[in-house]
């Protein structure tokens, strides 16, 4: 309300920059929406999934092709190690593409400058598939890895920072995590980087498996 005051009123010299602060608040209104709307989805869907066989490495790498123009703009060197012969996962392949998305969106708005590496492996002693997303970003204290998968959750340090965002996203990949029963977590150290991990269970299966395309 008070920018579009000034903009009816204000000097009109300063008109570009009261249109770029309506512009951004904008953006984020609409980030919450959208972080809000797909929070209550996963609750309200969650007692209906059809869980199917998913081909979870190619899903892993349609993802990250689908960034690669982000991985640039914020000049970042991508690795990738992604077994594509690894089992199917039972699961939903539209979830998971939310919790990947998420999850390397992440690691590149957090990482100034520096690499990022996604891994996929088998893990042959839990039966599960593991999905490693490590950054070189900017780190999470020891006291707020505790609240990282809260909704709504940011750190002292992203709040007073102009990195977007409504602290939605990892709360979004926890709960996928869990309606797949899968495990998450992560390690990280200040100023020096992230590393989150994620184990879904696999499925011996003679069905077609997904390929979520």
């Amino acid at each position: 309300q008070l920018y579009l005051s000034l903009i009816k009123r204000g000097v009109p010299e300063k008109l570009p920059h009261y249109l770029s602060v309506l512009d951004k608040e904008a953006g984020r209104l609409e980030q919450l929406i959208e972080g809000i709307l797909n929070y209550s989805n996963l609750l309200i869907d969650k007692d209906d999934l059809e869980f199917c066989a998913v081909n979870f490495s190619q899903i892993v790498s349609d993802i990250v092709a689908s960034l690669d123009s982000d991985i640039e703009k914020h000049q970042l060197t991508l690795h990738k190690n992604i077994d594509q012969s690894v089992p199917p996962i039972n699961g939903s392949a539209e979830q998971l593409k939310l919790l990947v998305s998420h999850l390397v969106v992440n690691a590149i708005k957090y990482s100034k400058q520096g690499t990022i590496t996604i891994s996929v492996k088998s893990h042959d002693a839990d039966k599960a598939v593991c999905l490693e997303v490590v950054d070189d970003g900017i780190g999470i204290s020891p006291n707020e890895q505790n609240h990282i998968f809260e909704r709504f959750y940011r750190g002292q340090k992203i709040g007073q920072s102009n990195i977007p965002g409504i602290g939605m996203g990892l709360a979004i990949v926890k709960e996928i995590v869990d309606i797949h029963n899968g495990r998450i977590n992560v390690t990280s150290k200040k100023d020096v980087g992230s590393t989150f991990r994620i184990w879904l269970p696999t499925v011996n299966t003679t069905e077609e498996v997904h390929y979520a395309r």
